[in-house]
């Protein structure tokens, strides 16, 4: 038999459709790649200038 769960237990997050405005290209919708979570999550977690490091070259 299953007991009730404690009143402490974490409920999911129900999911929610944002709107992100690009210039050029089609407009289109549909679930984020796993590419796209992962740059997202990175850019909420990670400094700002560890992200950014692989972006600058030497000139």
């Amino acid at each position: 038999m299953n007991s009730p769960a404690p009143e402490d237990t974490v409920h999911p997050i129900p999911p929610r459709t944002l709107t992100i405005a690009y210039t050029g290209g089609q407009e289109r919708r549909g679930p984020i790649t796993m590419g796209q979570a992962n740059m997202i999550r990175c850019i909420l977690r990670d400094d700002p200038t560890h992200i950014n490091i692989h972006d600058v070259w030497p000139v």
